[in-house]
């Protein structure tokens, strides 16, 4: 199986995970993950805001930092920085 068709897998599952419990900030901390691992900074960026009280998630302020400084996204980098102090 190439690694391609387990992140296609994993993406299915995501979404099948996601009708059950569509509220479970799991769901979107593991798919923002999987977009972070492809290289999708954006929509990764995206399914870690739809966690709720992200600015009291430190790990998920950190991968949103990150996403924003990998494309040069500076300000909001720096105000998701203050965000984790």
């Amino acid at each position: 199986m190439l690694l391609t068709d387990e992140i296609n897998t994993g993406f299915i599952d995501l979404q099948s995970y996601m009708t059950y419990r569509p509220s479970s900030p799991d769901i979107h901390i593991w798919a923002g993950h999987l977009l972070f691992y492809i290289r999708a900074y954006e929509d990764a960026n995206k399914a870690y805001s739809n966690i709720n009280n992200v600015n009291k998630n430190f790990e998920v302020l950190l991968y949103k930092v990150k996403c924003y400084l990998i494309v040069k996204d500076v300000l909001n980098a720096l105000a998701n920085l203050k965000l984790m102090l």
